[in-house]
């Protein structure tokens, strides 16, 4: 950086700090407010990319540093990305510093998140069983993934949390591994927006080209056609809180039943266009939401007993 780039980046820094900090404050606000998701494990505290204002060696200036880390992590919409649930992870205690989740690297930021989107992908459980079962399965067997949606619970001021949910299971919906989470998230943040997006494209995408269609198609006649996408349809009233009219719907038709079963989605979705996927997505999801909305309540009172339970082996 030469001299005279040096003197000017120092007057506007100089004018900068002249201002009022609540004029500072709504600077900010555009600088961030429209940015592009960014990735959490990729965010480099320090260095030059949340900065407005950086030295001559690309760290923060010591002076406005600290408003303006505030800013960036108060104003800009983050992203993290969990392991997928098909690989076998480590130990739960590597697993926290592993890639592509490492998104705990600036806890001291963590308290000023305002905005995160979750990509995640369902885990494959056994939702036919109890719901202490499910419960100790999802605290032992997948505790991996749980340690991941329990990160949720370490950022005090979250006001916006949006979902992107991979689906794995093909007539059923997997919840229990972060739906104790989001209910524990709606008690201690009610003003906490929450939503669920779910996706078939990467179990459609893989039977769709599967080599078996090759081996049942006569020689000559094979005709690639490439997967059309879906994307994400938005599916957030399956999580929402139960009504007084889901539970007496439930006890009145649907009181010994256990499992939130959808529709067989490769066998009906598979040939469908992108827009008829979209359409039918919540269907296919699950049969009976309001059955899912009240085990999930039922699941979190199971959630709280056992750590209750666990914190008083502890003790």
């Amino acid at each position: 950086m030469t001299a005279e780039h040096m003197a000017a980046r120092q007057t506007f820094k100089d004018n900068f700090l002249r201002l009022p900090r609540e004029m500072r404050d709504l600077i900010y606000v555009e600088l961030y407010s429209d940015s592009s998701l960014i990735p959490l494990e990729d965010v480099q505290v320090g260095l030059a990319g949340p900065a407005l204002l950086a030295t001559e060696n690309q760290k923060l200036d010591p002076i406005l540093a600290p408003e303006i880390l505030e800013a960036f992590f108060t104003h800009s919409t983050f992203s993290v990305t969990f392991p997928p649930c098909s690989i076998i992870l480590p130990d739960p205690c590597d697993v926290i510093h592993s890639r592509p989740a490492d998104w705990n690297l600036h806890p001291h930021y963590g308290k000023y998140i305002r905005k995160l989107v979750v990509h995640a992908e369902e885990a494959n459980l056994d939702e036919t069983i109890s719901l202490e079962a499910l419960e100790s399965e999802c605290s032992k067997e997948w505790r991996p993934i749980r340690v991941h949606w329990e990160r949720l619970l370490k950022l005090p001021r979250l006001e916006q949390l949006n979902i992107r949910l991979q689906k794995r299971a093909n007539e059923h919906f997997c919840w229990g591994d972060f739906s104790p989470i989001l209910i524990r998230l709606r008690e201690r943040l009610p003003k906490l927006q929450i939503a669920l997006s779910i996706s078939f494209d990467t179990m459609l995408e893989e039977f769709w080209s599967d080599a078996i269609w090759e081996n049942n198609t006569e020689p000559g006649n094979v005709v690639e056609e490439p997967y059309d996408p879906m994307g994400f349809v938005d599916v957030t009233e399956l999580i929402e809180p139960p009504t007084e009219e889901d539970t007496a719907y439930v006890q009145e038709n649907l009181s010994g039943n256990l499992e939130t079963w959808g529709q067989d989605i490769l066998r009906g979705l598979l040939d469908e266009t992108a827009p008829q996927k979209r359409a039918l997505a919540l269907h296919y999801a699950v049969k009976e939401p309001a059955l899912l909305r009240v085990r999930m309540k039922e699941h979190y009172e199971v959630y709280k007993r056992m750590r209750t339970a666990e914190a008083d082996d502890s003790t």
